[in-house]
């Protein structure tokens, strides 16, 4: 599924707050989970309903995503 404008830029919006959050770990182990959270992401959407994806239907499977201060560095300790 490609996304365009609006909603590429949310998608975009929510792993780059990961991204920020989880600084601290190795470069590899932060792509993949980066690259599973967009998979998840994009998986979620076409699940949601057919036809191309909504700015509604984005929102609730980001709603329905864990935070991104859940994925800092040191977080999956607590």
């Amino acid at each position: 599924m490609k996304l365009e404008g609006g909603l590429k830029a949310k998608v975009q919006a929510y792993l780059d707050a990961v991204a920020a959050q989880t600084a601290g770990r190795g470069e590899a182990a932060r792509r993949e989970l980066l690259q599973d959270l967009e998979r998840h992401i994009l998986e979620s959407l076409e699940r949601a309903g057919a036809g191309d994806p909504t700015p509604e239907r984005l929102d609730a499977v980001l709603a329905s995503m864990d935070p991104p201060e859940s994925y800092a560095t040191g977080a999956e300790e607590s």
